[in-house]
């Protein structure tokens, strides 16, 4: 088939070539290669049937065929799957994280109530008296100012608190003005430890309302003052404050920086309550947007009782210490905040501080009438078991 001349050489075969004897070396009706051709082993010339050896390490690669395998897959049905597995377990995740972040607003807020009562304690350690829930003297030194105004310097502020004060501000002092709380450098601004990281009921933490109604920018808070305790009247030392026991007096409640009350009292759209952290009634000339509660058992119990610091005295008002047997309100959905009653932010507890500084977060299963008395410092009432 080959000649001795084509040894070494590259041979193109025809189609379906390379015959030994009647025997074909490579199946039919292949295409035609080209193989280099060895010279006949000895045996086989020998044998009168030589045989043109065509080693296989020489064959040119492209002798091999193409691989028709595919390349592994997801059926419609396997993704379809996955994604089943994937949703099944975010459905069990979320649950667990969303636990995880209130339970971590909860640690915060506890924290956050736990300064405001050492720096109420620290307050009352430093002038002998508590400090009132504001200050209303029209005499000189004129004082108007907030009661969480007066606890900065206990809590870190002490800069924010010299802006609303004569001492550090000369425009103030020019004003005959000792103390000013609704000042333009002091009451716009957010305290981070006057906000709970879980009530969001106001992004931005600035009343919306405040310049149009009062002429002037307020921040909003969340927390407020009991007005039994911190009297802004009458002052008192801590013990005299609270003769029926500090660690069973609620000092400290919580309310929403903004009380959506849409539907529960019927208002416009956007007509809710403000907790404003600096407000002072000589500038707002009226109560419900102060940082505290109580004001109509107050005045029920101890009259209106205008003094010097005082002017306008304790006129009853909203939030009380409850409302139709409703102690208070647990995360209302939006609309649906109560005004007339301290609102939590938290699942299924109201976090106060009490008036030996503790905190403690009291159930939303609490009679109105345990609640009520928890609140009024002075009842001689003794605490019922669901306290």
């Amino acid at each position: 088939m080959f000649a001795p001349n084509d040894y070494g050489k590259l041979i193109a075969l025809p189609p379906f070539c390379l015959a030994r004897g009647s025997r074909s070396v490579f199946p039919a009706l292949l295409p035609a290669w080209s193989v280099f051709v060895d010279e006949p082993s000895d045996s086989s010339i020998s044998s009168g049937h030589p045989t043109w050896i065509v080693p296989q390490q020489r064959i040119p690669s492209m002798l091999s065929f193409p691989s028709t395998r595919r390349r592994p897959g997801f059926t419609l049905i396997e993704l379809l799957v996955v994604i089943a597995i994937i949703a099944i377990l975010i459905g069990l995740l979320l649950p667990a994280v969303q636990k995880v972040r209130e339970a971590a607003a909860r640690m915060t807020c506890t924290n956050q109530i736990k300064q405001i009562g050492l720096g109420t304690h620290n307050y009352e350690n430093t002038y002998t008296v508590l400090p009132g829930l504001w200050t209303y003297q029209n005499v000189s030194p004129r004082s108007h100012a907030s009661l969480f105004y007066f606890l900065l310097p206990f809590i870190e502020q002490q800069n924010l608190f010299n802006q609303g004060s004569s001492a550090g501000n000369p425009t103030l002092a020019n004003d005959n003005l000792y103390y000013w709380s609704s000042y333009s450098t002091v009451g716009p601004v957010v305290v981070k430890t006057y906000v709970c990281p879980a009530d969001s009921s106001n992004a931005g933490s600035i009343d919306q309302t405040s310049a149009q109604n009062f002429g002037f920018t307020y921040a909003t808070g969340s927390y407020a003052g009991n007005v039994m305790v911190y009297d802004p009247s009458s002052p008192r030392s801590i013990l005299n404050a609270m003769p029926d026991g500090t660690s069973n007096t609620v000092m400290i409640g919580h309310r929403k920086q903004y009380c959506d009350g849409t539907n529960v009292w019927g208002l416009s759209p956007g007509g809710g309550i403000y907790t404003d952290w600096a407000a002072e009634p000589w500038t707002t000339g009226t109560l419900h947007t102060l940082p505290g509660f109580g004001y109509t058992t107050y005045n029920s119990r101890r009259g209106q009782n205008v003094t010097l610091l005082n002017a306008d005295g304790v006129p009853a008002s909203v939030p009380d210490y409850a409302s139709g047997g409703l102690p208070f309100q647990i995360a209302p959905s939006q609309g649906n905040c109560n005004p007339s009653v301290l609102v939590s932010p938290h699942t299924g507890v109201m976090m106060v501080g009490l008036g030996d500084g503790s905190v403690r977060s009291v159930s939303s299963g609490i009679s109105s009438t345990t609640w009520t008395n928890a609140c009024i410092p002075d009842d001689g009432s003794v605490l019922g078991s669901d306290w």
